[in-house]
């Protein structure tokens, strides 16, 4: 009995290892092929999604950072700079004085450009969570370009979307 399965299972594995009706090499190549194509096409659909979703991400943080910096000047009644620099890829958000104060350092992908429009490269944020001085900041990337706009007096901002 056990020699009559044993033999079953030889001729099996011989019937597999003898099987013809495998893939040909042209079918194999046309498959491959067709694989390639797809992946290239799908590559160069997601790189913009991307880009896109960096500067979304940065946008965000930033919007996050300003509030967090006008309640912090609020609940501690000091000013609160942040000061940007493009060249270096960062902006640092200062609290109390140039030298008793505690800073944050924020880096921002290098495919993304800060250009400040009225104000050098510093905004200030008085004691009352106010913006010391009204005026905007482009933000870039290759695909989008957004604009902060620092509105006078309640330390309010709006952040809108412009046409590349």
């Amino acid at each position: 009995m056990e020699l009559c399965q044993l033999m079953n299972r030889l001729t099996k594995a011989r019937k597999l290892l003898t099987n013809e009706d495998a893939y040909t090499l042209i079918e194999m190549l046309i498959v491959l092929s067709i694989i390639s194509v797809l992946l290239t096409v799908s590559f160069f659909h997601i790189t913009p999604v991307v880009s896109t979703r960096t500067i979304n991400n940065m946008i965000e943080v930033l919007k996050s950072d300003i509030l967090f910096s006008e309640q912090y000047a609020i609940s501690h009644n000091e000013y609160v700079t942040l000061t940007i620099n493009d060249p270096k890829k960062l902006y640092m958000i200062q609290t109390g004085g140039l030298f008793s104060g505690k800073s944050t350092i924020r880096r921002y992908d290098s495919n993304i450009t800060i250009q400040t429009l009225n104000y050098g490269n510093t905004i200030r944020i008085n004691g009352n969570g106010n913006i010391v001085k009204s005026g905007s900041i482009k933000i870039m990337s290759k695909n989008n370009i957004y604009r902060f706009v620092f509105l006078m007096g309640r330390g309010r901002f709006y952040v809108e979307k412009l046409e590349p």
